[in-house]
């Protein structure tokens, strides 16, 4: 069995290589920018959807758009930056990602994607890739990584 800070580093080399990286190359996004919902589909296909939870980031406890989609199996969250714990998760979106936003408050929290509404400023819908691209980086997770040991590895360690 892998160690979680072992599985974080490979899931962020797996996901800045070429080869999946590129899979967002038309979006004009990365994993943190606009292509969470791309990767939280693709790793809930690969994982199971037994066994991942659905989460987002949001500025207000009543949204429900997110400002970021993320997948958490056991105690822990993944998503383009590898694997947190919730209180990683919280600081880095409030010091890296979102900074300066209102009261150093956001709310994670679960949710479907398959009901997220649009953005109600802009009328933006949530943004995924191609449905093909999102089976190809489900399939490179399948090829890389022993699914089996991810999975114990994510539920057993604390």
């Amino acid at each position: 069995m892998n160690t979680i800070k072992e599985l974080h580093e490979n899931l962020k080399i797996f996901l800045y290589r070429k080869d999946v990286f590129e899979l967002l190359e038309e979006a004009g996004c990365g994993w943190l920018d606009g292509g969470c919902r791309s990767l939280m589909k693709a790793i809930a296909l690969w994982l199971g959807e037994e066994h991942i939870t659905y989460y987002q980031i949001v500025k207000h406890p009543n949204d429900n758009h997110s400002e970021h989609a993320l997948i958490k199996v056991g105690n822990f969250f993944l998503d383009g930056d590898g694997i947190s714990t919730y209180d990683e998760m919280l600081h880095r979106w409030l010091t890296e990602e979102l900074v300066g936003i209102r009261n150093g408050i956001l709310y994670i929290q679960m949710f479907n994607p398959g009901t997220e509404p649009p953005h109600k400023p802009t009328g933006e819908k949530p943004f995924y890739i191609e449905e093909d691209k999102i089976l190809l980086l489900s399939a490179k997770l399948e090829e890389t990584f022993d699914k089996e040991n991810v999975l114990k590895t994510l539920k057993e360690q604390r």
